[in-house]
This record gives C-alpha cells, sequence and structure tokens, in this order.
C-alpha cells in the first residue's frame, strides 16, 4: 500500500478524498491501473466519475473483473506479485516519467495535504465537540501498537489521512473505510481475543451502538480492555440517509430513527462497564487518559456536533471533479453514471 505521505499519495477518490485531490487526480489520469479496487458505489460517487478510456483491473479474483464494467484489460493476480513485477518492468524499460508533471503534481498534493491537517487541528479544543478532533487526540494519547476498529463513517475524516503520520501508525483490522452498522465492537472484541496484549479501540456512532451495544456484556463477562467510544450527535445518521433514499415501497423515514433520547453511558454502566459522558472538548483528553488507565473495558459517550459526521458534508473540501452528475452512498442510481 502506498504510504499516505508519500509526495504523489493524493487520497481517496468521491467524498472520501478529504483533501480533496484524490478525485482530481483520477479524472484526470490516462490510464487507471486498478488493483484489488472494487470499484464500489461510494468511491465512484455512484459511478459518476469521469474514468478514462482505459482501464487495467487487477484481483486475485477473477469474478471480480467485468463485474461493475468491461476493463479494459482484466489481470488475475496476486497484487504483491503484479505490482512487483510492474515496478520490475518499469525499472528495465529505462523509460522515465514526466518529471515537471510530477513535480507540479507533488506540490499541489503536498499543499492540500497541509491544508487538511490544519483544518482538521482546529477542530481540537472547540465545542461542539467535532468527530474529527477525537481522531487527532487519539493519535497523541493511545499508545503505540493501539488497534482501531471504525464503525460506519466516523474515523475516515479524522485518520485516514494521517494514518502513517502516528507513531507506527494505526492498525485498523478493517482498514479505515466505510463499515458496517454495528460491526465496531464485534469485530474489537475479535481483535482483542487475537491480540491480548494490545490496546484496542472501538468507534462507532449512535445508530451503530443500537446493533453492538449488547456485546458491552461480553466484555464485562471476559474483563475485555476493549475502549468502546460512541459518538453520539442524536442523528442517527447512517439509518436516516437510508430511509431519505428508500424509494417507494420503503420503511418510512421515522421508522426506528425517531427515538427518544438514549443515555448510553447508563446502558453501558446497566451491562457492566464502567464510563463516563463527555459533553465539552476539554473533557474529552482526561477521559480517554482514564479510559486508558482502567484495569478493565471502558466507555465514553461523547456528544457531538449534530450537523455532521463527515467534513464534506460541511463543504470541506470539493474536490471539483469535471461530472455534473454526482452522488454517494444510499443513491439508487444517478443519469449518466456507467456502465451505462
Amino acid at each position: 500500500m502506498l504510504p499516505d505521505d508519500h509526495p504523489l499519495y493524493a487520497g481517496d477518490m468521491s467524498g472520501w478524498g478529504y483533501f480533496g485531490t484524490g478525485t482530481k487526480v483520477a479524472e484526470e489520469a490516462d490510464l487507471w491501473i486498478a488493483v484489488g479496487f472494487s470499484f464500489s458505489q461510494t468511491a465512484t460517487l455512484s459511478w459518476s466519475l469521469a474514468k478514462p478510456d482505459k482501464v487495467v483491473h487487477v484481483d486475485i479474483e477473477q469474478s471480480q473483473l467485468g463485474r461493475i464494467f468491461q476493463p479494459t484489460l482484466g489481470v488475475v493476480a496476486d497484487a504483491k506479485t503484479f505490482l512487483g513485477q510492474l515496478n520490475g518492468g518499469l525499472d528495465a524499460s529505462g523509460l522515465k516519467g514526466r518529471r515537471h508533471a510530477g513535480e507540479v503534481r507533488s506540490a499541489e498534493i503536498s499543499t492540500a495535504k497541509d491544508s487538511y491537517a490544519e483544518t482538521l487541528k482546529s477542530f481540537v479544543g472547540t465545542d461542539p465537540i467535532m468527530p474529527a478532533a477525537i481522531g487527532q487526540i487519539l493519535s497523541e494519547e493511545a499508545p503505540a501498537g493501539t488497534i482501531f476498529v471504525n464503525d460506519e463513517g466516523f474515523p475516515v475524516p479524522g485518520m485516514v489521512y494521517r494514518e502513517s503520520k502516528y507513531p507506527d501508525g494505526f492498525a485498523a483490522p478493517l482498514g479505515f473505510h466505510y463499515a458496517a452498522l454495528g460491526s465496531s465492537l464485534p469485530v474489537a472484541i475479535g481483535a482483542k481475543l487475537a491480540a491480548p496484549d494490545r490496546l484496542v479501540v472501538s468507534i462507532g456512532g449512535d445508530a451503530g451502538f443500537y446493533y453492538d451495544c449488547g456485546e458491552l456484556s461480553v466484555l464485562a463477562e471476559r474483563n475485555l480492555k476493549v475502549i468502546s467510544i460512541v459518538l453520539n450527535n442524536g442523528g442517527l445518521y447512517g439509518g436516516r440517509r437510508g430511509r431519505e433514499h428508500g424509494g417507494p415501497g420503503s420503511i418510512p423515514f421515522t421508522h426506528w430513527t425517531d427515538l427518544p433520547e438514549t443515555d448510553y453511558t447508563a446502558v453501558a454502566k446497566g451491562l457492566g462497564v464502567p464510563g463516563e459522558r463527555v459533553e465539552k472538548a476539554d473533557e474529552m483528553v482526561p477521559a480517554i487518559r482514564r479510559a486508558i488507565a482502567a484495569d478493565g473495558p471502558y466507555f465514553i459517550e461523547v456528544i457531538t456536533a449534530a450537523s455532521t459526521m463527515h467534513l464534506h458534508l460541511a463543504g470541506w473540501p470539493d474536490p471539483d471533479p469535471k461530472t455534473t452528475c454526482k452522488g454517494g452512498h444510499g443513491d439508487l442510481f444517478v443519469d449518466g453514471s456507467w456502465p451505462s
């Protein structure tokens, strides 16, 4: 995997590319070499990104090739083997890249990264608490070797870019990507059982907590040292977003999303896990330190800004892709999307 501090690492495509250059670089490319890439709806803005005429798709599983569209060339291969052979072939050819273009691109990416890093820092210590700030605080407070597990959405704006900048990096069994609602705590338990000597931190939203809150009893029963952090923006964003795009015959918007205010910390304590609620920015660091120092599991409920889980929803940044049809998770279709 290309380290995120590499000068040509431009970030993810689509709205997940938080410092804005990933989509731009992809849409301006003459060729895509997609290695182990699924061309998901989320990553491609519902398949509306402008793609080049030539696409090479590489995957170890043959059934993945051509699932979404027919590539120019499909290659069944192990990613490491393929990339090694590709680099070897380039070295042997003696061909040189476009040096000036590469320098211009590197400067553009570097500027975007620096701007994004400053944006992340600006959220730390401000009220209401922004989810992105929590990732920055964890990067400073969590010991080296900590395993982080994310639920739907949150860790991307706070962690995905700065991953390699943290001491020893962030170890994430699922990678920093869009995960399923309610997946965080079960995966964290598995990670702790697999690596009992390492600290494990589970991070998710209030909607996901409705799915996996019962797993806290497993932490209490086994005294598993897992820190569970729930970001409560009172919005149940994942569920509401799905209802908005459900289409005819779908579950009504208010179904299981119009819920009373819930004291998640009381739920955790009732299941045998000590914890606390954090409502102000200056309470965040002490709470995390208490959680790390605890002998067993610990729960932290963070009251976050109600407006967003993702920075791009607040208008930062705007990749400004050439395409006019843009969509994402939850959209049934987008006019002009490929392969149509």
